[in-house]
């Protein structure tokens, strides 16, 4: 036993828990791109209206310490919901027939095709427990961080030297996955990136620049600053869109949806 690093004799090595916190799923992907070993787990309850949701956490060794996005770790914490980068949790888009619902059991991997996967159980609003398998990519955000889709995949690539702002500027549907653990809908807020860098909506303001010759993006509301991918995508409703998915400091995921008219 090695009390100090949390070694027990028989157990062996605890990296997180306790308390009864809804924690389970775990599954360990090492990325060689990246160098980082990343701990999912889903919180919640797997219920359609249980919470259920997906969160994540990084090391450079496997067996930890795992911390999240803003550098906090999980080993015995009474109150959870604020450690771990939450990935995605309950949430809709204009465009989408149904409202998505407790997503998690998930399993990442890299492909052959050299993309990273994201493979989970997805429910739905007023279909009770019905669920069905999902997929989405996975992306790399420049500080080494992962964030999804938003959206299954449909054959989407990465555009390594990204787009210009032209390309990127116009009127997204933002969905910010919070750090709840509930039965909150997430739902989109109406938002425009504008030439002049600047971001402006009915409830949200702040600033957004683009890496010129990469696929990253910032996107600061408020005091936080999300960072992560742009890419064009398919939505399941078959509509052509315009996408970012980034991460902020605070754990929080948002996605920004831009359709793009034929």
């Amino acid at each position: 036993a090695d009390e100090e690093n949390h070694v027990d004799s028989y157990y062996g090595k605890k990296l997180l828990g306790g308390y009864h916190n809804s924690i389970e799923g775990p599954h360990i992907m090492y990325d060689k791109t990246s160098g980082y070993y990343y701990l999912f787990l889903s919180y919640g309850n797997l219920q359609a209206k249980g919470g259920y949701q997906m969160r994540l956490f990084r090391c450079d060794t496997v067996d930890g310490t795992y911390t999240d996005a803003a550098g906090k770790d999980m080993y015995l914490f009474v109150e959870h919901k604020d450690h771990g980068l939450k990935m995605m949790g309950n949430y809709t888009f204009p465009s989408l027939t149904q409202t998505y619902m407790a997503p998690g059991g998930q399993t990442a991997f890299e492909d052959e095709d050299g993309k990273l996967y994201l493979v989970y159980h997805q429910r739905f609003a007023k279909t009770g427990e019905l669920h069905e398998p999902r997929v989405h990519q996975l992306f790399r955000t420049k500080d080494g961080w992962l964030v999804a889709a938003p959206f299954a995949t449909s054959g989407e690539t990465l555009k390594e030297d990204g787009y210009v702002a032209d390309e990127i500027q116009g009127v997204y549907y933002l969905v910010n996955h919070g750090t709840d653990i509930s039965d909150k809908v997430h739902k989109p807020q109406k938002i425009q990136l504008n030439a002049d860098g600047t971001v402006t909506g009915e409830e949200l303001d702040g600033t957004w620049s683009a890496e010129e010759g990469t696929p990253y993006i910032d996107v600061t509301l408020g005091e936080t600053t999300y960072t992560g991918v742009v890419l064009e995508m398919t939505d399941e409703a078959g509509n052509d869109t315009m996408c970012f998915s980034a991460k902020g400091e605070n754990n929080e995921t948002i996605w920004g949806v831009k359709y793009l008219l034929p």
